[in-house]
């Protein structure tokens, strides 16, 4: 009996015009999801820094024990804050605080670049492996300008 009532109900809101109208426009979840607190995941530059922060993670696994501590959470840090600041500025809706917030994205993409270039030195990352690494930071930095730069206008 409950089933059928319920199959009733559902039958008269589609019948019923204003319940339709009613749900078409409150908010869909991707409405929320592009234009809400997700929509940083679709900008190039947060992506492509992701995608640094995940190499950074894979290529500081094989560090010495004794850099746990040190190099390999600094620069774990710094990439990490690439992402976190995009996303964040994305979120905080005001452009000049979105900028703000890729401002300091940046400054964390040039503190992994000199973190990589030590660990070169310090004989953990080969020159192979730096030159592929400094290619995705430089195509974060140049995405994350650009969209400042978009910003700024």
């Amino acid at each position: 009996m409950r089933a059928r009532n319920a199959q009733t109900h559902r039958r008269t809101d589609a019948q019923n015009e204003s319940g339709p109208q009613r749900i078409a426009q409150a908010p869909s979840k991707r409405l929320i999801d592009v234009r809400g607190m997700d929509a940083y995941r679709r900008l190039l530059a947060w992506q492509h820094g992701r995608a640094l922060a995940k190499e950074i993670y894979r290529l500081t696994a094989a560090f010495p024990r004794e850099e746990q501590f040190g190099l390999v959470t600094q620069l774990r840090r710094a990439a990490v804050s690439v992402v976190a600041n995009i996303a964040e500025g994305q979120a905080r809706r005001g452009k000049a605080e979105f900028a703000h917030a890729l401002s300091i994205a940046l400054g964390s993409l040039a503190e992994v670049s000199a973190l990589l270039e030590l660990a070169v030195d310090l004989g953990y990352v080969s020159e192979a492996e730096l030159c592929r690494v400094q290619d995705l930071r430089a195509e974060t930095s140049r995405t994350t300008f650009g969209l400042q730069r978009t910003l700024r206008r």
